[in-house]
């Protein structure tokens, strides 16, 4: 009979998570799809792995200590979640800044029962500095990297200018970031896929750091996998040109990945594909139903891409593509859409 590790800290079980088959709804496929359970992490998203990590490292740098230190992040859920876990077991006092548009009361009451504190920031009206946003970027109420995130991102930095003892995690350009998952999801993917014919890897992009990190680990071992982010259609970054830069507020991950283009010598990405919202939430649907995977919406998405981009490449027998369930769906309960 098998048992359970003991673990010094809920923080130990932070990663390792099962790498699944799906069955039912991929008998169309000639090739194989496998799903990484990133929501079987302890808050309940793989966001946990780039919160241990980046506040670790910080730890170690000695910018930061337990019981001295303010951590402040800009989030619209799952990375608030996730830190809100780790200054929890740490005994870090934690400041929260989050859009009041977007924030989904189920992420808001999670954050708030591991201790954090939430500021709801009204971001209805862009701020001045932020006019020049083209309108696709000022409408925008659901994407990692739309203008709701600038405000809050703008309040964390001054209150880490202004205020000793404040430092802001910056999980949007962090490489601790793209690290976690070069060292933990990527390698953690390479071990589970021993003995089978990995292709390749398609993901969501948020703060770019999961496709970012997962495809540095997979390069250096697969000479011919080919990686594949997805982004919402309603907002294409990478894809669309729609990048804009802001110094310490946007610039970071997906910049690096934006400047070093898709399919070129040495770069990260091969292509990007974009996924329309109602594709992503009944195959988040699908995956409930069929598979038994209790799952969000951008897993939908992330499922969704993987079998499409895994039939445009013409994969068959023998094949196998791999992606990430980035949370569950019990967040998403009173509002579902694509978000990263």
């Amino acid at each position: 009979m098998l048992t359970t590790a003991r673990c010094e800290t809920v923080l130990d079980r932070i990663g390792n998570t099962p790498l699944v088959r799906l069955s039912r709804l991929t008998r169309e496929c000639d090739f194989d799809v496998y799903i990484k359970l990133e929501y079987l992490n302890p808050s309940g998203s793989l966001k946990d792995r780039i919160a241990l990590r980046m506040i670790e490292q910080a730890e170690r740098k000695g910018l930061i200590e337990p019981g001295k230190s303010t951590i402040v992040e800009a989030t619209t859920g799952n990375t608030g979640i996730a830190m809100s876990l780790v200054a929890a077991v740490k005994g870090y006092k934690l400041i929260l800044f989050a859009p009041n548009e977007t924030s989904e009361h189920e992420r808001l009451a999670i954050m708030k029962a591991y201790g954090a504190e939430v500021r709801l920031i009204d971001v209805s009206q862009t701020s001045k500095e932020f006019s020049f946003l083209p309108k696709v970027i000022q409408n925008e109420r659901s994407v990692h990297g739309g203008y709701v995130e600038f405000i809050p991102r703008k309040l964390c930095k001054q209150m880490e200018a202004e205020q000793k003892n404040v430092w802001w995690a910056r999980q949007f350009s962090s490489p601790d970031n793209v690290g976690a998952h070069e060292f933990t999801t990527g390698v953690e993917i390479i071990e589970q896929m021993r003995g089978l014919n990995l292709r390749l890897f398609a993901a969501s992009v948020g703060t770019g750091g999961t496709v970012a990190g997962v495809s540095k680990a997979l390069r250096k071992e697969y000479s011919g996998i080919k990686v594949v982010a997805l982004e919402p259609a309603g907002h294409p970054i990478l894809s669309g040109g729609g990048e804009i830069v802001v110094e310490d507020v946007t610039d970071g991950i997906e910049h690096e990945l934006v400047m070093q283009g898709t399919g070129q010598p040495n770069a990260l990405l091969d292509s990007v594909e974009m996924i329309e919202n109602l594709q992503a939430i009944r195959m988040a649907k699908r995956l409930c139903s069929e598979e038994g995977l209790f799952c969000g919406v951008s897993s939908g998405a992330n499922v969704f891409g993987a079998i499409d981009a895994g039939k445009k490449m013409g994969l068959g027998r023998g094949d196998c593509v791999v992606t990430v369930a980035p949370d569950s769906r019990d967040r998403y309960l009173t509002e579902m859409r694509y978000i990263t």
